[in-house]
């Protein structure tokens, strides 16, 4: 009975369990002020395109539904596998789809035949396309990556006009779009992502008066948007922003984004237990008084962080509730006190909201020393997902 129950919030449905109200999916792209659920895009304008970023499942929400909400809302697809390329195809999406990084030499022919676009962030791989491109007999449309600062993928700046000169000559190739990223965009007018937009700038100027001209530029992921707008330029990428998640807390005092992800499950037990008595592995969790123990069908098979081992808690009737012990890999136990009524099959939640309570993503993090990123997409697959938005 675990479920990922997306877009659902205490505000449409008061007094969970039992509302049905539902906020759409793209309810939570990012528009300043929050409030409604009609698609906007003020923190880009209406000429800057959205490369909605889908990879890892859809940041752990569930890749095809996901995608299938943002249909009508975004130009483009990003992911991070030919896998999840060719799933997006196969499930009718004919969006340009962009694969980030670089493919195995034996996945470049299958990319190309499912029509994905790939980005290209060196010589050598860029030839590994063009020979690909040459043998179907096609002209692979491919996007630049450059490395301004982030010290992964990409051309080196010092380098990357006179590679990507040589490159733009081979006679199978289409270079339709140059793009960069920014590791600590977070970091309002920070002087390195300054100086890693001046770097991409000066290539973009320099690599035009040589007649390399791109139809697509792109630099910014959810903190570039919010934080770097003269970086936009025609195509911005977000990622966790696109599932109502702050890359960083301080953002949430320039925007408003409603999580689309609430995490529940049943009481699998309820059992009364005595003073001394302790739960768990390890014995970390010994009560100071006679108590009940609820157990949950929720372990780190599934996800939930072994880290939030007696650090964590879960929202049961609006109330918060601390985890008792351990995290084991199926099940985790939380202490209700002597006198709560809990009975079996009664929905629990360990993220999203009750009533006026919440248990973010956020909290989740930093009480497991993680970033909110790895708190979602290590969401097991295999969990169900209920999913309420109208769309899909």
């Amino acid at each position: 009975n675990l479920k990922i129950l997306k877009s659902f919030t205490a505000e449409d449905a008061p007094g969970l369990p039992g509302g049905t109200g539902a906020v759409p999916a793209r309810g939570a792209m990012p528009r300043a002020g929050g409030g409604g659920t009609k698609w906007s895009r003020p923190l880009t304008g209406a000429d800057v395109a959205f490369m909605a970023v889908v990879k890892a499942n859809a940041y752990g929400h569930g890749l095809i539904p996901v995608a299938g909400a943002l249909r009508n809302q975004t130009e483009w697809f990003a992911v991070a596998s030919l896998k999840e390329g060719v799933l997006l195809r196969k499930n009718g999406f004919s969006h340009p789809i962009l694969i980030f990084g670089h493919l195995a030499p034996g996945e470049i022919q299958s990319a190309l035949d499912w029509d994905l676009t790939l980005s290209v962030s060196c010589s050598e791989y860029a030839g590994w396309v063009n020979e690909a491109a040459a043998r179907s007999g096609v002209k692979a449309s491919v996007h630049v990556k450059v490395d301004t600062g982030m010290g992964r993928f990409g051309f080196s700046p010092e380098t990357a006009e006179d590679e990507i000169l040589r490159i733009a000559a081979l006679s199978h190739l289409i270079l339709e779009g140059l793009y960069t990223h920014f590791p600590q965009a977070e970091a309002v007018r920070d002087s390195f992502t300054l100086e890693q937009i001046s770097r991409f700038g000066r290539l973009k100027e320099d690599l035009a008066r040589q007649g390399i001209q791109f139809k697509w530029i792109h630099a910014c992921g959810s903190s570039g948007i919010v934080n770097y707008p003269e970086a936009h330029f025609n195509l911005v990428r977000p990622g966790l922003m696109l599932y109502g998640l702050y890359t960083d807390i301080a953002l949430s005092g320039k925007i408003t984004l409603k999580p689309v992800l609430s995490l529940r499950a049943r009481w699998a037990m309820i059992k009364k237990i005595t003073a001394g008595t302790s739960v768990g592995y390890g014995r970390s969790f010994v009560s100071d008084r006679d108590t009940q123990i609820g157990v949950l069908p929720v372990g780190y098979s599934h996800g939930y962080a072994w880290a939030l081992k007696n650090k964590s808690r879960v929202l049961y009737q609006g109330k918060s509730y601390p985890v008792a012990g351990r995290i084991s890999m199926d099940t985790m136990a939380v202490d209700l006190g002597p006198g709560t009524g809990a009975s079996l099959g009664d929905v629990v939640t360990l993220i999203g909201r009750e009533n006026e309570a919440a248990v973010t993503v956020e909290e989740l993090a930093e009480k497991s020393g993680t970033i909110p990123y790895e708190v979602v997409t290590r969401l097991s697959p295999f969990l169900e997902r209920v999913y309420s938005d109208p769309l899909l």
